[in-house]
């Protein structure tokens, strides 16, 4: 089985021992948007495909199929209209 993103929705990738990932979840929440975890300590094959993205660090976050450059500060930085999916 392929991996694949879920388009139409924020997807966070994420570990479990990452502060911002934490921030990023909260932030999310509080603000009532609908989002998807993907966890790179239990998802191996999302884990080789951030790798091979030439991302390290975590969070990255995707809205509509599309990076959201700068991790938790980057989507802070979002409109709130425009991560409602």
């Amino acid at each position: 089985m392929k991996f694949r993103r879920k388009e139409q929705m924020i997807t966070v990738y994420s570990k479990n021992t990452c502060a911002h990932c934490v921030n990023t979840k909260q932030y999310l929440e509080e603000h009532n948007i609908e989002y998807k975890e993907v966890n790179l300590d239990t998802n191996e094959e999302a884990k080789r495909w951030i790798i091979k993205q030439g991302f390290r660090t975590v969070p990255q976050i995707y809205k509509d199929n599309m990076l959201i450059e700068g991790g938790f500060q980057g989507l802070i930085k979002q409109p709130l209209d425009q991560l409602v999916t």
